[in-house]
């Protein structure tokens, strides 16, 4: 059964070569007299429907008719289909079934890229025999999708079904938000298609139809599920206005026949609506209408229609607006809620939206090229609580282009409490970018401050944020054993270094060392600039710092643990590799019996820079791979860098090392592409989620063309950007994706570089989990917020309005799975906590927190919190971890005279 905003398509029709509705794509077809349609006899023949939308939950069927059984025939339905990445075809997936000659009966879900006409058996995603099916007798070939892209093939014939199946793809799938449907047959002439059936839940309502043939008066009026309220309406150019043929401008309400939702204050849904409007008059009130009802015979209100004449409608014109509500016998409307608004440009297109987010609150918005113009937070007004939706118009000039209505989960009031998971392994906890604001994933609480330890001379230069270091080392328990600290000192950024050591007869630490301050200097305040601090199973002391697209400075003691015989060293393996170097980090792995320091790093610069492991065992470095991790080759011959998620492979709980990440082109070095993630055992031989083998580091590098690898193709310019990737892990030890991308990667108008920042679509949070059942990539949207962040094309460093940790498993008071994902939104922070099984947001809890614990000393603009780089817990429930705190001014700021700018790392809990 369909639901109200399902879009069906249903059966063929027209005559001759001219299939209503329908694209003759590739071959030639024909339709007969019982409407059923057929291919010409070529080969790899799409007939697709010209409607776009299929972005949600779908079920496409159609019946096939086989005329030759002595020819075999591959035919089917089309899904997905959509113009391929080089432009110069298409792409598509096909349910198809074999039929007739010798073969045996078989079926296929199967990728197509039409400009190379592969659809050879290595691009079948899945396949399996139909005993049972005869070629002389018709087949209805049925290809289903659920809310998380769980695709189930269906075969009947003569009344019974002969193979029915959820399918386990064994590549990633890229669903597009506005691909077409139709049918395929790889052998033209052979096969007629009727009974064709389609339907998709994509939360979008109607667009604007004509109710009349061209060159009527009909042909302008509204259509289908619109009516009309209190003046005509109008479409023109696929556009709907008021039409004025009282021959004044008034109040113009066009109406949609379905409620807009139901009560949220009983059902747990709320809802989002939005048009777009071409405003030619911005001196007149234009807007959204919802709650549209009857109104009722009171005492007050005596007059009854069957038009909704009680509606609420918020409201713009130039640089007001209101929120109102308006019953049609009064003189004037209610103003609920009004204010100054944007200045609105005439001939502009504005986005207006309105999002319910309880039976008493909702959000108001207006976006213009993308950007956020107008947002207002109201709260105290009623819901809609399942009244009818539509347009308002004061004037005969401004055109609606655009209107979508859909139901979502309202989240509960109190969010599940969150409570420790047993004793944590160290796998979970993952680097974030930037300073490492995360809280650990085991609590999200407002931290309590245990105690302080304050590192004497030391303290930072207070402006820009390099990132600085607080390592923690830890014996085979998980007990402290020493703890250093890498900071930028004050005044000339000279790099600084100190430890303190664990007595096991005091239960307690030492006092920091007096620190000791190194050569190299901080060369700017740029956040590419770190400290990373290890210790090698020999006792010395590794530092590496101020690299970024430069020669590699690395320090290394002389003398085991003493920090001031830390010497500057020549080179670590090979110059030839080491006079461009960025991202360094250190791990510490037990591979073939060997305690080995790794050190991870980038050679070369943004977008074609390649990945490097050396390894430090019995006091000498070497490369650990011949090769690279990550090569900036591609086949098409542009280069790219990976940006992995994390500083260095996470071990899982599986015991592999995990990688996410993400690709930077040279051609486009303001954005990025492709989320992909990879495990290996050994840190050489890389695999898929599915377990392909993508790459082996000694020769054969990751690169660019491992398309098994990726997670989320997300194209060039389509909001997803390096330090916005996260990887964690869910209750069965599944790798899950966190990432930021636009919910409408299509660019905006003017040049490239002004359509990247002006697009339609908005920036949205994403899970992406690897599901074993099916064999493919589950992929959910977290947010439905409105606002597109892109950076400049000439922004080489920039702070982003949001960022995102990694998932961790936790369960709540009652014993319940969940999963946890911080994220920053603008000013806003939270943890999001999801569904373990749909990845869906259910609640939400405050974001983890270390402002309050000290208060920022006056002049000071915010606290900088450096989280512990290891991974280990501490306490008796583990949970407590080390931060290190500093408080500091802008980069352009004078530090304010006496400003405390002393360093302290804090244990909290």
């Amino acid at each position: 059964m369909t639901s109200k905003n399902d879009l069906v398509l249903s059966g063929f029709a027209g005559t001759g070569s001219n299939v209503t509705n329908f694209e003759a794509v590739v071959g030639s077809w024909s339709i007969d007299t019982t409407g059923k349609v057929k291919a010409a006899a070529n080969f790899r023949a799409q007939l697709i429907h010209k409607t776009p939308c299929w972005s949600g939950p779908f079920s496409i069927s159609a019946e096939l008719t086989l005329s030759d059984i002595k020819t075999q025939s591959w035919d089917g339905v089309v899904v997905n289909f959509r113009p391929n990445r080089a432009r110069n075809g298409n792409e598509f997936l096909t349910l198809r079934v074999r039929r007739g000659g010798s073969s045996i009966p078989w079926w296929q879900l199967l990728v197509v890229d039409t400009a190379t006409k592969d659809d050879s058996d290595g691009n079948v995603i899945a396949n399996g025999p139909l005993t049972g099916l005869q070629a002389s007798d018709p087949v209805q070939v049925t290809l289903l999708a659920d809310v998380n892209r769980v695709l189930q093939y269906r075969i009947d014939q003569n009344g019974k079904t002969i193979g029915q199946d959820t399918i386990s793809s064994t590549r990633p799938i890229e669903w597009a938000n506005d691909a077409r449907v139709g049918v395929y047959s790889y052998m033209g002439g052979y096969t007629s298609f009727g009974k064709f059936e389609a339907t998709s839940n994509p939360g979008v309502f109607d667009r604007f139809q004509r109710s009349g043939t061209p060159g009527t008066l009909e042909a302008q009026q509204l259509a289908g599920t619109w009516q009309e309220d209190l003046d005509d309406w109008i479409v023109a150019n696929g556009s709907a206005r008021s039409a004025g043929l009282t021959g004044a401008a008034k109040d113009s309400i066009l109406l949609h026949l379905q409620s807009l939702l139901v009560d949220p204050a009983t059902s747990g849904m709320s809802s989002v609506l939005s048009a777009d409007v071409k405003l030619d008059d911005t001196d007149s009130w234009t807007g959204l209408v919802f709650g549209g009802r009857n109104n009722l015979r009171t005492a007050s209100h005596p007059h009854d229609n069957t038009h909704p004449d009680n509606y609420f409608a918020f409201q713009i014109k130039n640089g007001q607006w209101r929120v109102i509500h308006r019953v049609q016998t009064l003189a004037e409307p209610e103003i609920l809620r009004s204010g100054t608004g944007p200045a609105l440009a005439s001939g502009e297109t504005y986005r207006l939206s309105v999002q319910f987010q309880s039976t008493t609150s909702m959000r108001v918005s207006v976006i213009q090229n993308g950007a956020l113009v107008l947002d207002q937070q109201l709260s105290g007004l009623p819901a809609p609580n399942g009244a009818r939706f539509g347009l308002y118009s004061s004037s005969t000039r401004n055109a609606f282009t655009q209107v979508a209505a859909s139901d979502t989960t309202v989240r509960p009031g109190t969010p599940p409490v969150i409570v420790q998971s047993g004793t944590p392994s160290t796998w979970t906890a993952a680097w974030t970018p930037n300073a490492t604001y995360w809280s650990s994933p085991y609590k999200v609480s407002t931290p309590v401050l245990l105690d302080e330890a304050r590192i004497d001379g030391a303290s930072n230069n207070c402006k820009g944020d390099p990132q600085q270091c607080l390592f923690t080392l830890t014996d085979e328990s998980g007990n402290p054993v020493r703890q250093y600290v890498g900071y930028y000192n004050v005044g000339n950024g000279a790099v600084g270094v100190t430890k303190r050591s664990w007595s096991k007869s005091d239960n307690n630490w030492a006092p920091f060392e007096t620190p000791v301050i190194l050569a190299t200097r901080l060369p700017s305040v740029d956040g590419h600039y770190r400290i990373a601090i290890r210790e090698s199973a020999d006792g010395h002391v590794h530092l590496v710092a101020n690299i970024w697209a430069s020669p590699l400075v690395y320090y290394k003691t002389t003398t085991p643990g003493n920090l001031s015989t830390l010497t500057l060293q020549d080179l670590m393996v090979s110059k030839d590799v080491e006079t461009s170097t960025t991202y360094p980090e250190f791990m510490r792995i037990q591979i073939d019996g060997k305690d080995r320091l790794l050190f991870i790093y980038r050679t070369g610069g943004s977008g074609n820079g390649d990945w490097i492991i050396n390894q430090y065992v019995d006091g000498k470095w070497s490369r650990y791979l011949s090769g690279f991790l990550f090569a900036r080759t591609s086949k098409s011959g542009t280069d790219y860098s990976a940006y992995p998620a994390t500083r260095a492979p996470v071990l899982g709980p599986d015991g592999n090392y995990h990688l996410a990440w993400i690709w930077r082109s040279t051609e486009l070095p303001d954005t990025n592409s492709r989320i992909c993630y990879a495990y290996s055992a050994n840190l050489r031989t890389w695999r898929s989620a599915s377990g392909e083998i993508i790459a082996n580091g000694e020769y054969d590098p990751i690169t660019y063309d491992d398309v098994a690898a990726i997670v989320d193709d997300v194209p060039e310019r389509g909001g997803a950007l390096n330090g916005l990737v996260s990887l964690g892990f869910d209750h069965d030890g599944q790798p899950v994706i966190g990432y930021v991308k636009f919910d409408d990667p299509l660019p905006g108008t003017g040049t490239p570089d002004n359509a990247y920042l002006n697009g339609p679509g908005s920036s949205q949070f994403y899970t992406a989990r690897w599901r074993n059942t099916c064999g493919s990539w589950q992929r959910t949207q977290l947010t439905n917020y409105l606002g597109r962040w892109a950076p400049p094309s000439s922004a080489a460093t920039l702070p982003t309005p949001f960022n995102i940790g990694g998932t961790a498993a936790q369960k709540t008071s009652s014993g319940d799975k969940v999963l946890v994902l911080p994220y920053i939104y603008g000013e806003q922070a939270g943890t999001f906590v999801l569904s373990s099984e749909t990845l869906e947001v259910i609640g939400e809890t405050d974001w983890r927190t270390y402002s309050k614990l000290k208060a920022i000393p006056t002049g000071m603009r915010t606290a900088v919190i450096t989280k512990d780089s290891s991974t280990a817990m501490f306490g008796a429930n583990r949970d407590e971890e080390y931060v290190l705190l500093n408080f500091a001014v802008g980069e352009t700021e004078s530090l304010p005279v006496n400003a405390d700018t002393s360093m302290k790392v804090l244990r909290v809990k």
